[in-house]
């Protein structure tokens, strides 16, 4: 076989075995009366994700690296001198907000060991039943609930995680470090492209892109797990994630470089025309719902600094990106 045939084999095969660890986890480990087939079934950020789109866009992403010299022009440049600090921080990053996202708030049963689950699986179902009412015995059970699902220290995991608790964790972690190296890359190509002056083949820009799509179809599969995971018993779930509000505004970072690279002239149009779009919306929001300013300042107050300095790297990173871009452009 052909070592782009071996290549693509491999870059699918990884991740899609690794991934399988989940559902058959589920299956193998937890008792039956807590029914873990539903777990599959309503937890498609990683039963679907992780065994389709992810693996597909890891061979798709391993083939378009193969096709261009952009990492061997970058780590045999200046380059080389920013890349090693910036990988270092990258995997650093990408653990403590994996670690955070984890143990900040209630998962579900199935992240706990045997007898634990069962015990949780008995209160959810009763909480799923009772869904819509109030009264004071059903706050108990919702907090007893909470209290159980929530595994908030890394002490907490060792002591009471089961299994798929660290399977969650490893999936999660190579997950979101595959979206940040898939970040990287573009950084490393849209540089390629404007200072070597030349430009991406059509069958490399459009690998990138597919990759950008496949990746896109992780947020609605992961709304859907977190809905499911929490509505019945915590109201704000959405607001208490900034995981998921974090890889929203890396999606667009992609989305601009991506632009950058397929067409050089279209990002400094688009993001043009956003920043106008921007500043209206803001002023209308800020006139109509001024709460929802508020609650967006409430959001960023009581976020972890980690979050911050990965919003605020990831901005640097592509306004840095999109100022090279425009001067060897002139």
């Amino acid at each position: 076989m052909s070592i782009p045939i071996i290549t693509a084999l491999l870059s699918f095969t990884i991740p899609f075995t690794l991934a399988l660890s989940y559902p058959l986890a589920l299956l193998l480990y937890l008792p039956k009366s807590t029914n873990p087939s539903r777990w599959i079934q309503n937890n498609p950020s990683i039963s679907v994700f992780l065994l389709s789109s992810f693996p597909i866009a890891v061979c798709v992403f391993s083939l378009s690296m193969m096709q261009d010299d952009i990492l061997l022009h970058w780590f045999s440049t200046w380059h080389v001198w920013v890349s090693y600090p910036a990988i270092v921080v990258t995997l650093l990053i990408v653990t403590l907000i994996v670690v955070d996202d984890f143990t900040r708030r209630p998962i579900a049963p199935y992240t706990l060991r045997k007898r634990a689950a069962e015990e949780a699986s008995r209160l959810e179902k009763q909480l799923r039943a009772e869904f819509g009412n109030h009264n004071k015995q059903l706050e108990a059970k919702r907090k007893e609930y909470q209290k159980l699902v929530k595994l908030g220290t890394l002490k907490a995991i060792r002591a009471r995680g089961g299994p798929i608790a660290y399977i969650h964790l490893v999936l999660t972690w190579l997950a979101a470090l595959f979206a940040l190296a898939y970040f990287w890359y573009l950084v490393a190509a849209s540089q390629f492209t404007t200072t070597s002056g030349a430009p991406l083949g059509d069958s490399s820009k459009n690998k990138l892109v597919l990759v950008y799509i496949l990746l896109l179809t992780w947020f609605p599969l992961r709304l859907h797990t977190e809905w499911y995971q929490n509505y019945f018993h915590k109201k704000d779930w959405l607001k208490s994630y900034p995981a998921f509000w974090l890889l929203a505004f890396l999606a667009f970072a992609v989305l601009v470089l991506v632009i950058l690279i397929v067409k050089p002239g279209g990002a400094i149009k688009f993001l043009s025309v956003l920043n106008v779009v921007f500043v209206a919306v803001l002023g209308l929001i800020g006139k109509l719902k001024p709460d929802w300013l508020r609650a967006v300042a409430d959001f960023l107050q009581s976020t972890s600094f980690v979050y911050f300095l990965a919003i605020y790297l990831i901005f640097l990173v592509l306004v840095a990106a999109v100022t090279a871009a425009v001067w060897f452009a002139s």
